[in-house]
């Protein structure tokens, strides 16, 4: 079979050729000038990468290598803990050495039917082991040449404050190597907050080589800041969703952990301090869990009288963040004795905190112990009651003497004082010079005091007061 094209003459195929080849060399000279034209307005290739920190039960990795992946995060690659920054690179290829006015936008979905997912975006490594580079988190792995990076400081989300005042925190970072970040637009929301919603912000850079890594990190939401129901605990599947041009990467929420909280509470009964001044008591606690023993001490404020309320001093308090659920790591508060009370109680009760939970923490004040085995989420708040020992009132004594009508001393008078509440009875007889003392009656009782002899008689043989201290000069005159 014959060819047409080699039935030609040779000036016709030479002509064909020289045609085929203008035509082919123009169209990659327009294919050239339509790529480096895109490349300097916006990047060709783009892509966004995510950490896997390590699957649950684990030890947790660093962000480097392989840990640095495509695909979804769960539970088992990944173990990231509730206000942490799960952290992001974009790598963007492809581009000219020198180019300004490069873009990239970053969308993270805000909430999910009301409830709130990556509330906020901060620096990309705070949440990941140390140190940067090698042995530790790395964002520039296998990109070469990667030069020192630089940051800008990422803005304020007005959309965020207003909903929240104070929630995001200033000081956060875009981190960038190989270029400089020129410029950051303001926030776009898409959606709103009690719905579905997404925001996004572009940034403007100049590239420094052909490769360039943008790191940032999306902040997991928290109940402390949204409430049960309002934060990522309460979305079910994966509503971590992050984009820039290069595909879409998610994190599922059982790739959170959601710590558990243990609050130590002390509350106090005590006879109090006198009015106008503060009685400061502290009590010595230690934490135990697994190895790891931590001492604290609950300081309680009291003005006054107390009476078994709520504690009246923020010392009063102590929180622990709990981030390992094993059956077999009991966790203990023990308190220690304290010398001036006795503890009357230990209450210990369990709140869900989003997720389902068993109650099994309990008190004993036998051994002064709070046992505890913390479920993720859960919220235990364990209080320990104390009372204050009645105090023990100081010994006072009541001396004095007993004359007749010149001035003598009056031998074997029988002074009494008696406790007008309990009772209690005191006396002393008189030496031959008619001098007595009575040893014993404590302060701040109400005593009546008589004096009796069988030749005397005395027109004020019966007195009362309160005693609060040593009385001296306390004397008797019998009757002429």
């Amino acid at each position: 079979m014959k060819f047409p094209l080699f039935n030609m003459k040779k000036s016709s195929v030479t002509y064909v050729i020289m045609l085929f080849t203008f035509v082919v060399t123009f169209a990659s000279f327009a294919t050239a000038q339509k790529r480096s034209s895109d490349i300097i307005l916006a990047p060709e290739a783009e892509a966004l990468m995510q950490c896997a920190n390590g699957g649950r039960g684990t030890p947790e990795l660093p962000c480097a290598g392989s840990n640095w992946q495509f695909g979804n995060l769960g539970r088992n690659n990944s173990q990231w803990v509730e206000g942490e920054y799960v952290p992001y690179r974009a790598l963007i290829t492809a581009l000219v050495v020198g180019s300004t006015n490069n873009t990239i936008t970053i969308t993270y979905g805000t909430t999910k039917s009301g409830k709130h997912a990556i509330d906020y975006l901060g620096t990309w490594d705070q949440s990941t082991l140390p140190p940067d580079g090698p042995g530790g988190a790395d964002a520039c792995v296998n990109v070469s040449p990667c030069s020192l990076p630089s940051t800008f400081q990422i803005p304020l989300d007005p959309t965020l404050t207003a909903a929240n005042p104070g929630i995001q925190p200033v000081g956060e970072n875009f981190t960038i190597w190989n270029g400089t970040i020129t410029a950051v637009s303001g926030y776009t929301t898409s959606g709103t907050y009690a719905g579905d919603s997404s925001t996004s912000i572009t940034l403007t850079y100049t590239a420094n080589a052909e490769e360039v890594v943008i790191a940032f990190g999306g902040h997991i939401s928290t109940r402390l800041d949204w409430g049960i129901a309002g934060s990522a605990i309460s979305i079910s599947g994966s509503p971590y969703h992050t984009s820039i041009g290069g595909g879409d990467r998610s994190m599922s929420v059982d790739a959170a952990i959601f710590p558990a909280f243990l609050i130590a509470v002390k509350e106090v009964s005590t006879f109090g301090a006198p009015p106008g001044t503060t009685a400061t008591f502290e009590f010595d606690f230690t934490f135990t869990q697994g190895l790891t023993v931590t001492p604290f001490t609950l300081i309680d404020d009291v003005v006054g009288s107390g009476g078994g309320g709520p504690p009246l001093s923020t010392n009063a308090t102590e929180v622990f963040q709990i981030e390992s659920f094993d059956a077999a790591n009991t966790i203990t508060v023990v308190e220690a004795v304290h010398p001036a009370w006795t503890l009357a109680g230990i209450t210990c009760v369990e709140e869900p905190g989003g997720l389902p939970q068993i109650d099994n923490s309990v008190g004993v004040p036998a051994t002064r112990t709070a046992t505890v085995i913390a479920e993720e989420a859960e919220i235990i708040v364990c209080t320990f009651a104390n009372t204050q020992f009645a105090p023990t009132a100081a010994p006072a004594s009541i001396s004095g003497r007993v004359v007749d009508s010149f001035g003598g001393g009056i031998y074997n008078t029988r002074v009494s004082v008696m406790n007008a509440q309990s009772g209690e009875m005191f006396f002393a007889n008189t030496n031959p010079f008619g001098y007595y003392t009575i040893e014993g009656p404590e302060v701040g009782n109400f005593y009546v005091m008589t004096v009796s002899h069988k030749r005397y008689t005395f027109a004020d043989d019966t007195r009362t007061f309160t005693l609060n201290d040593d009385i001296t000069g306390m004397d008797f005159v019998a009757n002429p």
